[in-house]
């Protein structure tokens, strides 16, 4: 029923005054015929009423005033006055009606029909208000407001100039008569010519009641007004954040446009200069809003460049399908904006491009297959290092580690060791503390073998000088190696070496040389790493030693270790024993373990590059920390490096490191020469890559604006004569239009060299 009724009403707009529901009926168009009923005077406002029925109304009047019918009579009179356009007179007559007779079945028809005397008599408002108390007082009868509703929505829409409907929309807000009354408003500004006035009440209309049942016909008339409206050809238009907190941006890409824009009329006759019309955004959404509006409204531009800033860009995307007008912005970085609507265009090298660009370049131009990215917390620098992983994994190269640092630091040692440094100051550390164990256990080992071997000299105890006490003969066999790592690091040697130099000084012992015992296993034809137990009597007479010290230092196993730049600590047990030679006896012995870390390698992880999409100032930091971290790998960046503080203070550590952008200005070719010199000349101030990008857009505007032929050319000509551009060159060189919107160009290499950028070939 409810898609009846608005099929209903749309045919009702549509056709006007033609029909006007019966308000403006002919007498004789309703049939002659026609029980004189309440539902019938409801339904047909031009029932004929014949001379033998007034005059018996009239004598049941004049005879009878009170009778019940007399109510029926008084209502065919006014009837009667009504079909004989006498407006005044039944007007009086049907409301005098309604209010001696509220609650009779005739009073809300005479309320109906007092309705429809006072629209015959221009008195519309007061029509509306009529029906709006009537459908208040009787809510209850379903065919009173069927009627009511139909009645005021014929008025609404055909009998009210634009004063009143203004009227309808300021005493009835927030009713459907305030919804039909603006959709009119559109409407009648369509129809009187006021293209602009209908586009902008649509737009409200369209905003404020989006589920109304006028919104398939209201877009329909708003697009036909916008084919309608007569643009400028020759005036552009452009959205920049001329105050606010990003007002030098906005400055210096309008620099860029207007320098091209006089480049560009040079070349032009009088007739195709072009004009820039200018909105301030104020760099907030709402600004960008109503700077887009009056560029549309009051300066009927073509096109418009801008705006710079991602927000604003997002905000105008909903107004650019109803309006078919472009948008082609050098600044705003949103990686979704193109794709977005057909109408929004990019000319800049993207955070997206310049990330994929610089993985090309490590990937398929360096021949790099590991590499891993350090990069802040900044939205700028997770774009650049999302884009830059996700190509070096589509072109087969690895990135070990992704690694992000807070805003502000200074030491990036966590994340460096992660990405496969070492600590040279851990190290160092670890090796102090392993030798000083080292030293315990090997002072255990000589003092408790000394107790055994000379119990008097190591008590202490004072030895009569008359006694001679002979020294104990020590042979110490080499310790047996057990591991591959511990045979690699030699440590049975090199524990057999500290032993036998603290024994030797201890008084009442006379250990033999390792030399002397070598020798003596060499002639036995015996090995210390296959020593038997019958072997030690032949070599303690060899030898001639009452004692032997012999043992083995075997691998147990690897600790974990929880950064990669990270020592592997490795343990060690370690036995020890004190036999005699001749019987085999044991003596004393020793059996304990060490703690013995493995040093990483240089670079743990084999990271052959690293990129760092960040600032200057944290490059810089970084660049000397990786030399520190033992890091000797390939260094990558990005356009933020290009300052000038980046190359008064960039050390040698980046020297090689080379970087993308989208446009670099010590370029020797002709046209960024020109370029150059004539910005300096006008603004005294070295042009940024905005302006440059603002320069090359203007240009590119200026080309499609001069393909467009059509004397008078429609907003959405320009976005088809984009599309069809081929060939195109600007300072910062060749693009190509992508179907999304996104005007791409090849970036530029640098690598730096000693306080110097070159441009890598």
């Amino acid at each position: 029923m409810k898609s009846l009724r608005a099929g209903r009403s749309l045919i009702l707009l549509l056709i006007g005054s033609l029909s006007l529901s019966g308000l403006v009926s002919l007498p004789g168009c309703a049939p002659r015929y026609l029980d004189k009923t309440p539902g019938s005077a409801l339904r047909y406002p031009y029932i004929p009423v014949n001379p033998e029925e007034l005059t018996g109304f009239r004598d049941l009047l004049a005879q009878s005033p009170y009778d019940p019918g007399a109510i029926k009579a008084r209502f065919w009179i006014a009837q009667n006055a009504f079909n004989r356009s006498e407006w005044a007179t039944a007007e009086k007559k049907f409301l005098n009606i309604l209010k001696k007779y509220p609650h009779d079945p005739w009073a809300p028809v005479a309320g109906v029909m007092t309705a429809r005397a006072r629209v015959k008599r221009k008195k519309n408002l007061a029509a509306l208000a009529g029906l709006r108390r009537l459908s208040e007082q009787y809510a209850g009868q379903p065919r009173v407001v069927q009627t009511v509703a139909e009645l005021a929505r014929t008025i609404i829409n055909d009998e009210l100039d634009l004063a009143e409907l203004a009227r309808v929309r300021a005493t009835y807000s927030g009713t459907p008569w305030d919804e039909q009354a603006w959709f009119v408003m559109g409407k009648r500004h369509l129809d009187f010519g006021n293209p602009d006035s209908a586009i902008k009440l649509f737009e409200q209309f369209l905003a404020a009641y989006p589920g109304s049942e006028f919104v398939p016909l209201a877009r329909d008339l708003k697009e036909k007004a916008i084919r309608i409206v007569p643009l400028n050809r020759n005036r552009v238009g452009c959205l920049l954040p001329l105050s606010g907190p990003y007002a030098p941006f906005g400055k210096t890409i309008r620099q860029g446009l207007e320098q091209a824009l006089r480049k560009v009329n040079r070349r032009q006759s009088l007739d195709d200069q072009l004009s820039l019309a200018v909105g301030d955004t104020r760099g907030t959404t709402d600004g960008a809003r109503d700077a887009f509006r009056e560029l549309l409204d009051r300066e009927k531009v073509m096109m418009i460049i801008g705006p710079a800033l991602s927000a604003c860009a997002r905000a105008l995307l909903p107004e650019l399908r109803w309006h078919r007008i472009t948008l082609l912005t050098p600044a705003a970085a949103d990686p979704e904006l193109p794709a977005a609507s057909p109408y929004m265009f990019r000319y800049m090298l993207t955070n997206q491009e310049q990330g994929e660009a610089m993985a090309e370049y490590v990937v398929l131009r360096k021949n790099l297959q590991r590499v891993g990215i350090l990069n802040g917390e900044a939205a700028y620098d997770r774009s650049l290092a999302e884009a830059f992983e996700a190509k070096v994994k589509e072109l087969g190269g690895e990135v070990i580690l992704r690694m992000e640092y807070p805003r502000g630091a200074t030491d990036f040692k966590s994340q460096l060791l992660a990405l496969g440094g070492v600590d040279p100051g851990y190290l160092k550390d670890l090796t102090v503390r392993e030798r000083k164990r080292m030293g315990k256990i090997v002072e255990t080992v000589a003092l408790g073998f000394h107790r055994k071997l000379a119990p008097e000299q190591a008590s202490g105890t004072p030895v009569p000088t008359s006694t001679v006490i002979p020294d104990q003969r020590v042979a110490i066999i080499r310790l047996t190696e057990k591991g591959e790592q511990c045979q690699r690091e030699r440590l049975g040697k090199l524990f057999t070496e500290k032993i036998s130099y603290a024994l030797a000084p201890r008084e009442g012992v006379k250990v033999l040389t390792q030399a002397d015992t070598f020798k003596a296993l060499r002639k036995l034809g015996l090995s210390s790493l296959a020593l038997g137990r019958g072997d030690w009597h032949r070599l303690g007479e060899q030898l001639d030693v009452a004692y032997l010290v012999m043992g083995s230092i075997e691998q147990k196993g690897e600790k974990p270790v929880s950064l990669p730049g990270e020592p592997l600590p490795v343990q060690y047990e370690i036995k020890v024993k004190l036999v005699a030679a001749a019987t085999g006896r044991l003596i004393s012995k020793y059996a304990g373990t060490w703690t013995k870390s493995i040093p990483p390698e240089y670079n743990v992880k084999d990271m052959e590059g690293i990129y760092l999409p960040v600032p200057a100032r944290d490059a810089i930091l970084i660049a000397s920390q990786l030399a520190f971290y033992d890091l000797q790998v390939e260094i990558f960046g990005c356009d933020a490096w290009m300052t000038p503080k980046f190359l008064r203070h960039a050390g040698k550590e980046l020297n090689g490191a080379v970087l993308a952008t989208g446009y670099w200005p010590n370029d020797q070719a002709g046209r960024n020469r020109e370029f150059i010199r004539e910005f300096e000349e006008r603004y005294s101030a070295r042009p940024t890559s905005l302006a440059v990008q603002a320069y090359d857009a203007m240009h590119l505007v200026a080309q499609v604006l001069q393909t467009i032929q059509h004397p008078n050319p429609k907003r959405d000509d320009f976005e088809k004569a984009l599309r069809e551009v081929k060939r195109f060159r600007g300072v910062t060189g060749s693009i190509v239009i992508d179907p999304d919107g996104e005007i791409r160009r090849e970036p530029v290499f640098l690598k730096y060299d000693n306080d110097k950028l070159k441009r890598v070939r």
